[in-house]
């Protein structure tokens, strides 16, 4: 118990029950304050609800320290000071904490309001503080004392706050208008709990700052009741939150079902994705693998290909292509079955088969019937147990030693017709032929097949151009060196008669037969030189064009010139043209002009090369001779070849001229005088030697 000196009636003030009830409500706040402020700060994001609570609390514990002091000062100016730097400003930050705690826990949070309500707040409290006596008084008056709820306390008589507390009261008053607000929209939303929570906060909070403010204004005699609302705040807020705490725990446990269910229906999903990933990783892997088995086969195939186009001779090329289709096939061997005919040559449809490569005699490969079934279908077939099927002998035995399990036996097919049969041969431990190797083997069968047919036409163009040139060279002896020899024949017969009658014709018959058989030599040089292309090539062409002259002198007894004039060497295709151009026109001479005279001029130099043949024959009308008679379409083809051009001169009885232009293209290359003879001399040494 304690004492107060001072002029009272009643003489003495009993402070325990005030003690005891501020205590509670400052150890209230404190608690709640330190509960509330560690939860919101610990969670993440910042909880505001509980951090605006916790600010609240704070200030309340402050302001019920602050009345224990006030209610207990021993002057007038102690008491103001108290309400000025303690309560005053507690009892602001207390409100304005406890509009934020509504904002956050209704979630009604109109930003610009709350914070001109904060702001407000500061500028009052920075008001109060810089008054001399506060807002909530004007003056100082004299204490007195305060009964109520048993207890005894001092107050201050005949005082009334500072005009500008109006400010507190307006901010206390938007502040109320703004809790109404909030708990209208929640009760709108439908929380019921929530809004009675609100409703008794607000409720509590109106009737203290009530009564406070009346207080103040001195319409009552009461005790400061602000921080004893604030014990039903505590109580109205924390049921609030826990309530909200154990709302959020249920939804909390029902998102950790939830999660859990999710999680397990993501692994589960990841479990079938990481399935479908294997599988598509095997599919890819298996994908890779064909592609590079397939650019494998491709490569083997251009090789196979190139090996082929490439050959020397048909039968190593086709050991090589074995060896590539064994590997390519990943086979333990190949063979390869030909038609041949009689004399050993690929015979063509199987049709005139008369034996094969793989035996001897007159068997067909018809007459086994894998093959029979193969040509027959004209497709590929896989023989199962080769060893027991009618196969050739020497293929059954190596079948049987290489423990082949699998024989893939594909048609040789050329221009609609088999040309043999390839076998390729695959042991026991081996897989079974796939769909794409058997493609790949019957593509090799088909380059084979080509081969084949390639080389059979191959030799029979060689035989028939063989034949053609046997028939060609028999025309030109029998037309004429044979005409030559048989009239030199029959004038050496005559000659010794002739002799002994008169010597004179003797000696002129003498000189046609040198004639003639000089010329029946040069015809046979000039066929021996057609005979070997590279001999022909390498002669000068001023001798090439001799032996014509000669040739024809002798064959037909006429005079012929031969001048050539090469300041440059001429090209060798260029030189073949002219010789051959020429030798048709002195052919044509000889059968049709009955000519007497034969003049023959070339010239060549760095610009070109001109021809000339002119004789002195009967002549003819050149517009009256078709384009392709009389050899001209050879000569024209021939000299097209080299981009030069052909024009005859002639008219019936007084010869015939044929002049050939070549110009030389820009840029040919071409020796020189002294290299043109140097070659000239060595190609004569060379005939010479001949």
């Amino acid at each position: 118990m304690r004492r107060y000196g001072g002029d009272y009636s009643r003489g003495s003030v009993d402070l325990s029950f005030l003690h005891i009830l501020m205590g509670v409500v400052a150890g209230i706040s404190i608690d709640a304050a330190l509960t509330h402020g560690l939860v919101g700060l610990s969670r993440r994001p910042r909880d505001g609800t509980r951090l605006s609570f916790a600010v609240a609390a704070l200030a309340v514990a402050v302001g019920a320290l602050s009345v224990v002091a006030m209610y207990s000062a021993d002057s007038a100016q102690e008491h103001v000071a108290i309400m000025k730097w303690l309560l005053y400003p507690s009892s602001a930050v207390w409100t304005a904490s406890l509009v934020w705690l509504v904002a956050f826990y209704t979630g009604v949070r109109p930003t610009r309001w709350l914070l001109a309500l904060t702001a407000g707040f500061c500028v009052a409290i920075v008001l109060n503080l810089s008054m001399p006596l506060g807002l909530l008084h004007h003056e100082v008056g004299e204490l007195r004392e305060v009964h109520m709820m048993g207890s005894h306390a001092v107050g201050i008589a005949g005082t009334s706050p500072h005009p500008l507390n109006l400010l507190t009261d307006v901010l206390v008053v938007a502040s109320l208008v703004f809790m109404a607000y909030a708990l209208r929209v929640v009760d709108r939303r439908g929380e019921r709990g929530k809004a009675a929570y609100v409703g008794v906060a607000v409720a509590a909070f109106a009737f203290t700052m009530l009564v406070d403010t009346l207080t103040d204004y001195g319409l009552v005699s009461s005790f400061y009741l602000t921080e004893l609302c604030f014990a039903g705040v505590v109580l109205a807020v924390s049921g609030g939150l826990r309530r909200e705490s154990l709302r959020q725990e249920a939804e909390l446990r029902l998102y950790r079902t939830e999660l859990e269910s999710l999680v397990e229906a993501r692994v589960a999903e990841l479990d079938r994705a990481n399935e479908r990933l294997a599988d598509e990783v095997r599919v890819r892997l298996a994908a890779e693998e064909a592609l590079r088995r397939r650019v494998a086969e491709l490569d083997s195939l251009q090789h196979l290909s190139q090996t082929l186009a490439g050959r020397t001779d048909l039968p190593s090329a086709l050991d090589e292509a074995t060896e590539e289709i064994t590997e390519l096939c990943r086979a333990r061997f190949t063979t390869i079955h030909l038609a041949l005919d009689a004399e050993g040559e690929p015979a063509g449809p199987l049709g005139d088969v008369t034996s094969t490569t793989a035996f001897a005699g007159t068997a067909s490969l018809r007459d086994f019937p894998p093959f029979k079934e193969a040509i027959d279908r004209r497709e590929a077939i896989v023989v199962a147990d080769p060893a027991h099927a009618e196969l050739p002998p020497h293929l059954v035995e190596r079948v049987a030693a290489e423990r082949v399990r699998d024989l893939l036996v594909v048609p040789m097919e050329a221009r609609a017709e088999v040309v043999g049969v390839l076998s390729v041969a695959r042991r026991h431990d081996a897989p079974a032929f796939s769909e794409s190797e058997t493609k790949v083997a019957q593509t090799a069968a088909d380059a084979l097949a080509a081969a084949v047919e390639s080389e059979r036409l191959h030799k029979r163009e060689t035989r028939q151009a063989a034949a053609d040139e046997r028939q060609r060279l028999a025309r030109e002896l029998h037309d004429a060196v044979t005409q030559s020899i048989y009239s030199a024949t029959l004038i050496a017969e005559a000659l010794p008669e002739v002799w002994e009658r008169e010597p004179s014709a003797g000696l002129r018959n003498l000189e046609t037969l040198r004639r003639l058989v000089h010329g029946a030599l040069a015809e046979m040089r000039t066929l021996l030189f057609e005979l070997r292309p590279e001999a022909l090539r390498a002669a000068p062409l001023d001798s090439l064009l001799e032996r014509l002259g000669v040739a024809l002198s002798g064959q037909a007894q006429i005079s012929v010139e031969v001048r050539v004039e090469e300041d440059v060497e001429l090209p060798i295709d260029v030189k073949i043209a002219m010789y051959r151009v020429t030798q048709e026109a002195l052919s044509n001479i000889a059968k049709h002009a009955r000519a007497q005279q034969v003049t023959v001029s070339l010239r060549a130099d760095a610009a070109g090369a001109t021809l000339r043949v002119q004789d002195d024959g009967r002549g003819f009308d050149p517009s009256a001779v078709a384009p392709d008679g009389m050899g001209l379409r050879i000569m024209r083809e021939r000299l097209d070849q080299i981009g030069a051009t052909i024009d005859i001169d002639s008219a019936p009885g007084r010869g015939s001229t044929l002049f050939v232009t070549w110009p030389r293209p820009a840029g040919d290359g071409r020796l020189d005088g002294r290299e043109v003879e140097g070659e000239l001399t060595e190609t004569h040494s060379r005939d010479d030697r001949g």
